[in-house]
């Protein structure tokens, strides 16, 4: 296993920051067909207190790597 990963270092993301895509050449995206529906709605399940600055860290490193991407849907929370 040691001897794989390290011939393959480069095919492992090790952190958010040196993610990527596949080639489209290679992998054409999916469309994923989709009913027309009411969309259901629950409320956002909320951050207790005591661990917000630790979340609100990791989610802004995400944000900033482009793991997550603003959102536009009726599924979206606010």
């Amino acid at each position: 296993m040691h001897w794989l990963v390290a011939e393959q270092n480069q095919a492992f993301a090790w952190d958010d920051s040196e993610r990527g895509n596949f080639k489209e050449e290679f992998f054409p995206p999916m469309e994923i067909p989709t009913i027309a529906h009411i969309p259901w709605v629950k409320k956002p399940c909320r951050i207790p207190l005591a661990i917000y600055e630790e979340v609100y860290k990791m989610i802004k490193q995400k944000i900033d790597v482009g793991v997550y991407e603003p959102l536009n849907s009726s599924y979206r929370s606010r």
